[in-house]
């Protein structure tokens, strides 16, 4: 009987063991839990569980062309989740991709120097960057990227073909609508501080200040340039120019407009459930400062948020054309092993309760910008400063 007894128990643990390992060889790539928490039942998780293992182990075994990591398999996989939302702005991320990100919204970076729209435009060329020392200029559109086709790529997936590390050298392909030509451009990749506020005085104490993106770096240069401008005995005015700017963090043009404008609602969002959230101002404002903001359809996201506060509390004359649209935002949330993803999550609204999404920011004064225009010559700005000079009490032609 002993011995009975210890070859039952010696069988029975070879047969535990076995099925173990059976079962971590054949184990899901996610626990079903993961699946239930986000709304199935515990078939629906086990079956797509089961699929994306069989997919995995097949391609693995049988697959001829390459060999594919089976971490490269999984993160198609999550990618694959994002890409059949017909949200444009969604994506995964891996670790490393959502590092590179982080940095670039800080607005120091390695890179080439430029902003780029979701369809591939280049809205802005920073300045002493690879980009303009290359010759590329606003307004350019990218084809390809070392000969790869990026022109049915969401944005954050030609991104990730423009990045890279500092001294490592990219070729664009680019088209010009000017001219209709087609040109390469080969830059080699380095740390690109962004200059996103350029100021200069007009005449008549009106200052002029542009802000070519909200980075978390323009809260520092927007605050040193607007304490020299106040310091001046003549400032009597404020034209802001957000033309091409297509956006940035949303905490940085939340300083901004506090700075600009009295206590009360800048914006606010509504959430899927309802949820309301309002973003205010809690400063003083410019107070006896006539403003006038100029605008065009590259100005998007927080530059409207910007525009539609000012506008709707009648702050600002705006000036310029109607504005891109983009008037949603977008959650990311990382997962924990350094990997993120985004998706779009609610709606913005002006103050006045103007949806901005697919709408854009309607300008009091429209001035269509010149097809070619000359040097010096911007009726948009001209017809910014007579608004200034109008609240100021100057007629044109008695302007200094």
């Amino acid at each position: 009987m002993p011995g009975f007894w210890a070859g039952f128990i010696t069988a029975f643990l070879l047969i535990a063991v076995a099925g173990g390992i059976f079962w971590y060889v054949n184990k899901p790539i996610l626990v079903p839990g993961a699946y239930v928490d986000g709304g199935l039942d515990q078939d629906e998780a086990e079956a797509i569980l089961t699929k994306e293992n069989q997919l995995i182990s097949y391609i693995d075994k049988y697959y001829i062309l390459e060999d594919i990591p089976k971490e490269k398999l999984i993160e198609g996989i999550y990618r694959g989740i994002m890409g059949t939302l017909s949200d444009k702005y969604a994506a995964y991320y891996t670790a490393e991709e959502f590092e590179e990100i982080k940095k670039t919204s800080k607005g120091s970076f390695g890179g080439m120097g430029i902003s780029v729209t979701p369809e591939r435009e280049i809205v802005s060329v920073y300045e002493d960057s690879p980009a303009s020392e290359a010759g590329i200029l606003p307004g350019d559109i990218i084809i390809a990227s070392d000969g790869t086709d990026i022109t049915g790529m969401k944005q954050d997936e030609y991104m990730s073909l423009l990045r890279g590390e500092v001294g490592d050298v990219r070729t664009l392909t680019l088209l010009r609508p000017s001219t209709g030509e087609t040109y390469e451009a080969t830059m080699t990749l380095r740390i690109v501080n962004q200059k996103t506020i350029v100021w200069k005085w007009l005449d008549n104490g009106i200052a002029y200040l542009q802000i070519t993106n909200f980075h978390v770096i323009t809260i520092e240069q927007f605050d040193a340039a607007l304490e020299e401008i106040q310091a001046s005995e003549d400032f009597a005015g404020l034209i802001i120019d957000l033309r091409n700017n297509p956006g940035g963090e949303l905490d940085t043009v939340v300083h901004i407009a506090d700075k600009l404008m009295p206590a009360g609602l800048i914006a606010y969002t509504l959430e899927k459930t309802g949820e309301r959230e309002d973003f205010t101002s809690k400063g003083e404002g410019l107070p006896g400062i006539p403003m006038a903001v100029l605008i065009n359809g590259d100005s998007a996201s927080a530059s409207e948020l910007l525009a539609g506060a000012l506008k709707d509390r009648g702050i600002a004359t705006i000036v310029g054309t109607q504005s891109f649209g983009k008037g949603i935002v977008q959650t990311t949330w990382w997962l924990g092993d350094g990997s993120a993803f985004k998706m779009t999550t609610a709606k913005y609204f002006t103050p006045g309760g103007e949806e901005i999404q697919g709408v854009g920011i309607t300008p009091d004064i429209v001035v269509e910008a010149p097809e070619d225009p000359a040097d010096g010559v911007d009726p948009q700005l001209d017809a910014a400063y007579g608004a200034v000079l109008d609240e100021l009490g100057i007629a044109e032609d008695e302007a200094a």
